[in-house]
């Protein structure tokens, strides 16, 4: 994930679990908000996101559960998404 400078853009590379990899489509695409939407998605969708510029079909920021989607999951109740760095040797030392 970029800083403020690059909109927080996301590129993501690796992914793991079993729900699909509905992300490929938002590579280097900006967080958008409220106050930031150059797609209109946020507006549409009730849901700050990295949209695509077709919109996509993931979007989990909803402030209901009806409104949170991935991919072919709708109506979650509960997500959670986990990010680290490419080399994530900086940051994690394993215990002995």
């Amino acid at each position: 994930m970029e800083g403020p400078l690059f909109g927080y853009s996301i590129s993501p590379y690796y992914r793991s679990g079993d729900a699909g990899d509905w992300l490929r489509g938002i590579y280097r695409k900006g967080f958008s908000t409220y106050d930031r939407d150059p797609t209109g998605c946020v507006k549409t969708r009730h849901s700050a996101w990295w949209y695509p510029d077709d919109c996509g079909n993931v979007y989990l920021n909803s402030p209901n559960a009806r409104g949170n989607v991935w991919g072919d999951y709708s109506n979650l109740q509960f997500s959670e998404m986990k990010m680290k760095p490419r080399d994530s040797t900086h940051w994690y030392t394993p215990q002995p």
